[in-house]
């Protein structure tokens, strides 16, 4: 209940909506002064906010007028105002297209760059992967996974190898070093157990004279993470 804490903190919830007959400038004034943030703060953070997520020239302009992209925008910089050091949001970029996730996103980043601490509640996972140092996966309520967006992006074990043409006997061949093939026009794409099993791999196509243009390694998104760890999840309940 300190008001102290509570003026380090700026939140934007989900599905936000502004009264239609207020302007966008009058919109963070009346948030600002609920803050307590002073006059010439105020004008000041106004400004610099409505410039940074491209509002500027709408600040005497009523939300009706308003698209889903641009009151989210105005939303960010409302929770801005109070210069918080800390941000909660929730689903900033629901609802907005792909233009205004990449507006946002690159508003997010910015506060980042600032040494902002932001806590972002989000189902699109390619923003969560693009935007956060660390992620928390909840399910049900219940904390299942945490760490680093790195760490849980970690390469698999799931290599496409470029190739020549390869027949199905020589694909037989493999198959003992391999937990899962698929073969794909001049690629295969292998899972395996270790590195040497890759390793074996690759000798028996160079023995049968394949040559071999790449071995790519598969990088797990954090969607695929997210699913692979809630399947898990409910295995083990």
């Amino acid at each position: 209940n300190d008001i102290r804490i509570k003026e380090k903190i700026g939140y934007l919830p989900e599905n936000h909506r502004y009264p239609d007959f207020l302007k966008g400038g009058e919109v963070l004034d009346y948030f600002a002064r609920l803050s307590a943030v002073g006059k010439s703060r105020r004008e000041r953070n106004k400004t610099e906010l409505l410039k940074l997520v491209n509002l500027e020239k709408w600040a005497d302009t009523r939300i009706k007028k308003y698209s889903k992209g641009m009151q989210q925008r105005l939303g960010l910089a409302q929770a801005m105002m109070n210069d918080p050091d800390i941000l909660f949001l929730d689903e900033p970029t629901d609802g907005v297209d792909p233009i205004g996730r990449k507006e946002i996103r690159e508003v997010l980043l910015h506060f980042k760059e600032e040494g902002k601490t932001i806590f972002l509640n989000s189902h699109l996972l390619s923003e969560v992967e693009m935007i956060c140092d660390e992620v928390a996966i909840l399910d049900k309520g219940r904390l299942i996974r945490h760490g680093t967006v790195k760490e849980l992006t970690s390469p698999s074990k799931t290599f496409r190898i470029q190739t020549s043409k390869v027949t199905k006997t020589l694909l037989a061949g493999l198959k003992p070093h391999t937990i899962e093939m698929d073969q794909q026009n001049s690629s295969i794409q292998v899972t395996v157990a270790s590195q040497k099993n890759l390793n074996a791999i690759i000798d028996h196509l160079r023995k049968n004279d394949i040559d071999i243009k790449g071995v790519v390694p598969h990088k797990q998104s954090l969607e695929e993470s997210f699913i692979e760890i809630l399947k898990k999840d409910i295995v083990e309940e």
